[in-house]
């Protein structure tokens, strides 16, 4: 199911960090220049932070194998557990600077992908299929370095469709 859930995300995902770097036009060349270059840790540094301002699953649930304590609460075998990785992403607690767009923000302050052994296999998926599609779109798409950020239309808390538009003259 983890496949599954990664290949119906992965266009929600792409359409979710595309809008964020568009609000910024600077990342957005610098993402670009990185692309292009093939620098894939500084990409995914892009990628990481525009995904720690609209994670594209702002709440998570867990199921206690065992009993558990967290902190100051206790769960019984079998609870249910919600985490929010967004709430967690900007709490000055535990991010430096959480209002500040930063891509080179260390790996260990983002809570997109979980971690082992339940790291999300889509992790992978954006270095080897996510990146050459932004560089496919930088290469084909004249303009698009310059579009106004899309408009986005949610299904509950999760993006389901995004519509971005590209000055028709770009393409002349």
């Amino acid at each position: 199911t983890g496949m599954l859930a990664a290949s119906a995300s992965f266009p929600k995902v792409f359409a979710s960090v595309l809008h964020e770097l568009l609000e910024r036009p600077d990342h957005m060349r610098a993402f670009a220049a990185a692309v292009l270059a093939q620098d894939k840790p500084r990409a995914l540094g892009y990628v990481q932070e525009a995904l720690r301002q609209r994670p594209p699953f702002p709440v998570l649930v867990r199921t206690c194998p065992n009993a558990t304590k967290l902190g100051d609460a206790s769960f019984s075998s079998g609870s249910v557990v919600p985490f929010f990785p967004l709430a967690a992403m900007f709490d000055p607690a535990l991010q430096p600077a959480p209002d500040v767009f930063d891509p080179q923000r260390h790996e260990s302050q983002y809570f997109l992908f979980g971690g082992a052994p339940r790291e999300c296999i889509g992790k992978a998926l954006i270095l080897e299929l996510f990146l050459p599609m932004f560089e496919a779109l930088f290469r084909h798409v004249p303009g698009v370095l310059d579009a106004a950020p899309g408009q986005f239309k949610y299904a509950g808390p999760v993006l389901d469709q995004y519509r971005l538009s590209v000055n028709a003259s770009a393409f002349a």
